[in-house]
C-alpha cells in the first residue's frame, strides 16, 4: 500500500482518542522536509510515535512539548529516531540535563521556561540554539562539548559574557547572541592567544553602553565582529584582530571613534558606522586603509575629509547619506583611484553646485537617488547581516 501522509495522521489521532488518552497530533505532510509533533507527553504516551517518522524527514519539530526536564531517556529515544532535537515550544520545560550518551548533534530549544542547563561530556553535540527562555548565563558546562561549533542564543536574560569561556571552546566557530540583555563583555587581559576556531561573533541588539576592544584580541581567527544595535557611547582599548574582515558598529550612540591605538587591519573589507552621532571621520582611519567599503550614513558629519582616503588602495564604496555635508572636493583625483561609488544623499550640499562632468569614473549621488550601502555593497558578509526590525539610535 502506498504511503499517504494524510491517512497516517488520521490513524494516529483515532488511536489516541480510542484509548481515552489526552492525545497528541503528529503531522508529516507531503513535500515537506519535516514532521510536526504537537501536545506530546512522552511520560504518559510513550515513544512509539518516533518509530513512525519517515526516513525522508530531516527533523521533527516538537510543539507544546509536555515535559519539565529534558533528560537521558528523552535524548536516547530521539537519538534512536536519528533526528536532532527541535523544541519549538514547551511551557513546562525548565531544565536541560544533556547526558554523555546522547548521540544527537543538534539541539534547538525555543519558547520555554528553561533556567538551568547542564552538559555532561559529549562528543556528538555540535550545534546549540536557545531562543526565548529566561536563562541568565551561558552554561559553564559548554566546555564539556569538545566538538561544539555553533552557538545561537537569542532573547534571554543573559546580561554578561566572559570571553574566557569562549577561549575554552576550541572548535567553536560561531557565537551569535542577539536580543539578550548583555551589558558587559569581559575577558582576561593576561590571555595572549586563544587556541579556538572562532571566526564569527555577533553581539547585536543588546544593552552594551561601552566595551573594551581588547577583550577580542586573543581570538586571532576572528573575521566578523558585529556590535550593531546596542547603546554604545564609547569604545576603549585597542583592536588587534588582524584577521578581521567585517566590523559593524552601526545603530549605536558613538560621538567619536579613535583608531590610533588599533593595529593595522590588513584584510578588512567592510566598516559600518551608520546611525551613530559621529561629527568627524574616525581619527587614524588609515588603520583600515585596505577596506573595500565604509558606511558613514546617518551621522552628523560636516566635513567628509576625503583627503584621509586618497591613498586607500582598495576602497570601492564610500557613503555619507543623511549627514550634514555642505561641501565636497570637485577634483576627482583627490578621491581614491579604486573608488567606484560615493553617495551624499540627503546632505546640505547642493547638487546644482557640482559642475557637469566633475565625476566621470565614480558613480555619485547628491540627492538624485539613494544608494543603499547594505544593498549595493557586494563585499558584505552573508552570515552576519542583521537588517530586520531596523531601529535607529534615536529610537532606542
Amino acid at each position: 500500500m502506498e504511503y499517504n501522509p494524510r491517512q497516517f495522521v488520521v490513524a494516529i489521532v483515532l488511536l489516541l482518542f480510542g484509548s481515552a488518552a489526552r492525545g497528541f497530533k503528529f503531522v508529516c505532510r507531503e513535500l515537506q522536509t519535516h514532521c510536526v509533533l504537537s501536545d506530546w507527553n512522552p511520560k504518559e504516551e510513550g515513544y512509539f510515535v518516533l518509530k513512525h517518522i519517515p526516513a525522508s524527514r530531516r527533523r521533527v519539530e516538537l510543539h507544546n512539548l509536555q515535559i519539565s526536564i529534558l533528560e537521558e531517556r528523552f535524548c536516547e529515544e530521539m537519538g534512536r529516531a536519528g533526528k536532532g532535537i527541535y523544541i519549538e515550544s514547551a511551557s513546562q520545560l525548565t531544565t536541560i540535563s544533556y547526558p554523555h550518551a546522547c548521540t544527537i548533534g543538534k539541539l534547538s530549544v525555543r519558547e520555554t521556561k528553561v533556567n538551568h542547563i547542564g552538559f555532561e561530556r559529549n562528543v556528538h553535540l555540535w550545534r546549540i540554539v536557545l531562543k526565548r527562555c529566561p536563562i541568565r548565563e551561558l552554561p559553564p558546562s559548554l566546555t564539556n562539548l569538545p566538538n561544539l561549533k555553533m552557538i545561537e542564543v537569542h532573547s534571554t536574560n543573559i546580561d554578561r559574557i566572559d570571553m574566557d569561556l569562549l577561549c575554552a571552546l576550541r572548535n567553536a566557530k560561531s557565537l551569535i547572541m542577539k536580543r539578550n540583555k548583555l551589558s558587559q563583555v569581559v575577558g582576561n587581559d593576561n590571555v595572549k592567544v586563544c587556541n579556538t576556531s572562532l571566526t564569527e561573533l555577533n553581539l547585536s541588539r543588546n544593552q552594551l553602553r561601552t566595551i573594551n576592544l581588547r577583550v577580542f584580541a586573543p581570538f586571532v581567527r576572528l573575521q566578523e565582529l558585529n556590535l550593531s544595535r546596542n547603546k554604545l557611547v564609547s569604545l576603549s582599548g585597542s583592536l588587534h584582530n588582524i584577521a578581521l574582515k567585517y566590523f559593524d558598529l552601526s545603530n549605536n550612540r558613538l560621538n567619536e571613534i579613535n583608531m590610533c591605538s588599533w593595529t593595522l587591519l590588513p584584510i578588512i573589507r567592510t566598516f559600518d558606522v551608520e546611525h551613530n552621532n559621529l561629527r568627524y571621520v574616525p581619527r587614524c582611519v588609515d588603520r583600515i586603509e585596505n577596506v573595500l567599503g565604509i558606511d558613514f550614513g546617518n551621522n552628523k558629519i560636516v566635513d567628509p575629509q576625503i583627503e584621509q582616503f586618497t591613498h586607500f588602495p582598495r576602497l570601492q564604496m564610500l557613503t555619507y547619506n543623511h549627514n550634514r555635508v555642505v561641501q565636497v572636493p570637485l577634483n576627482e583625483s583627490v578621491y581614491p583611484a579604486s573608488l567606484k561609488v560615493i553617495s551624499f544623499y540627503e546632505n546640505p550640499v547642493n547638487n546644482s553646485s557640482i559642475p557637469e562632468g566633475t565625476f566621470e569614473r565614480i558613480v555619485t549621488s547628491f540627492g538624485k537617488y539613494y544608494i543603499n550601502f547594505q544593498a549595493a555593497n557586494e563585499f558584505m558578509p552573508t552570515t552576519n547581516s542583521d537588517t530586520s526590525d531596523e531601529t535607529t539610535n534615536s529610537e532606542k
